[in-house]
């Protein structure tokens, strides 16, 4: 991918990119963040048929849905870098919308990449939920 030589330079990569964008464009988001919390879930879906005849149904396997949450916190060390944290989190915000054709309907979902030290590298998926919390160290934080 164009965007895995910008990450090599990170300790610990965090780094969200955009796939399948209108006119082949492509989009990075790098993120300064550490993890709250990090879990997968894996879900299978069987299809149950019963057969005349049977006593017991027939699985048949369909598809297994992954699900990663993760929990993290960005941080900014001064104004200029907490406006660049605002734009970030703003266009992660946008990788939940669809893109729209020249007629003004919808083309396609976004689907994104992301990258997470060596544990998930370039995970291809989309946004299922995204809710973000602007109080750093609780309520009326240190900005």
């Amino acid at each position: 991918m164009k965007f895995e030589s910008y990450t090599c330079n990170q300790y610990f990569p965090f780094v969200f990119s955009t796939i399948n964008k209108k006119d082949n464009g492509w989009q990075t988001c790098f993120l300064q963040a550490t993890l709250n919390s990090l879990s997968e879930s894996y879900n299978p879906t069987w299809q149950s048929k019963h057969f005349f005849g049977r006593s017991e149904q027939v699985h048949t396997y369909t598809f297994t849905d992954r699900t990663i949450d993760l929990s993290f916190i960005i941080f900014a060390d001064s104004m200029r870098q907490l406006q660049n944290v605002y734009e970030r989190v703003l266009w992660l915000a946008q990788q939940c919308y669809p893109d729209y054709s020249n007629e003004n309907r919808l083309a396609s979902g976004p689907v994104i990449a992301m990258r997470l030290g060596d544990l998930f590298q370039y995970k291809a998926g989309f946004i299922r939920s995204l809710s973000y919390d602007w109080n750093f160290l609780g309520p009326g934080g240190k900005w």
